[in-house]
């Protein structure tokens, strides 16, 4: 998939003029981010990761690999969990403790009253999760993307 994110901010940045690029992912997309945010030439400023779905990596490369993700990423993180993720990306849990070590600021937030998908497939009648979601998004996200993006 790299090829494609490479292709596309170079037709952003020729064609539009972008010069700041950010990434962000739900579950899987996540994984995607955390794994571009990683390599030497990462382009993005900053990467969010909603309800990540990381244990996508112990799938690829055995057991404990998720939780070690967090390793060898180059730039900012927001790592938004549901209660149901695994805990070592909850704060204080191995990934939180690993981007801490960084020297750039990151963030690992625990929305306990939900479960992983509820921000891009919960069922917004419900109260609990109508508010967890404007809190990722307003709270969260879109503070976090203004401030490394400005």
């Amino acid at each position: 998939i790299r090829p494609k994110i490479d292709d596309t901010i170079h037709h952003l940045k020729t064609q539009y003029g972008v010069t700041k690029f950010a990434g962000m992912g739900y579950c899987w997309g996540a994984w995607m981010i955390a794994k571009y945010s990683a390599v030497d030439a990462c382009e993005i400023v900053c990467g969010v990761s909603f309800h990540p779905g990381w244990r996508a990596e112990d799938v690829f490369h055995g057991p404990g690999s998720g939780a070690k993700m967090a390793d060898p990423i180059h730039v900012p993180q927001l790592v938004l969990s549901a209660i149901d993720d695994p805990t070592w990306i909850h704060p204080g849990g191995q990934v939180d403790t690993t981007l801490e070590t960084k020297p750039f600021p990151s963030k690992v937030r625990l929305f306990a009253d939900v479960n992983h998908g509820w921000v891009n497939r919960g069922d917004l009648i419900d109260p609990v999760v109508d508010k967890a979601f404007h809190e990722a998004w307003d709270v969260e996200a879109i503070p976090f993307l203004q401030w490394h993006l400005q």
